[in-house]
């Protein structure tokens, strides 16, 4: 794989697209997580008092997680792609 032109505005906004795809739907679960455990959060706060501590804080866990796994993807996988042979 040969690393892209970045000093070419064009393939500039091509890789930054191609690096916004990596790991997409691993960063959206953990998105997700996050919110649920948010919620989670909230809800034993205000509503729920008997909900175990532990449930938002594993919600909330695996989503930092998740997130923590696509950001070592995308750099590993940018890393990759930079590296000239």
């Amino acid at each position: 794989m040969t690393p892209p032109d970045l000093t070419d505005p064009t393939q500039r906004a091509a890789y930054s697209r191609e690096l916004a795809a990596i790991a997409r739907p691993l960063r959206l679960t953990g998105v997700a997580f996050l919110l649920v455990g948010a919620a989670l959060a909230v809800a034993r706060r205000l509503w729920l008092p008997e909900l175990p501590t532990l449930v938002p804080i594993a919600a909330l866990a695996l989503g930092v997680l998740n997130m923590l796994a696509a950001m070592a993807m995308r750099t590993i996988y940018h890393a990759r792609r930079m590296k000239r042979d």
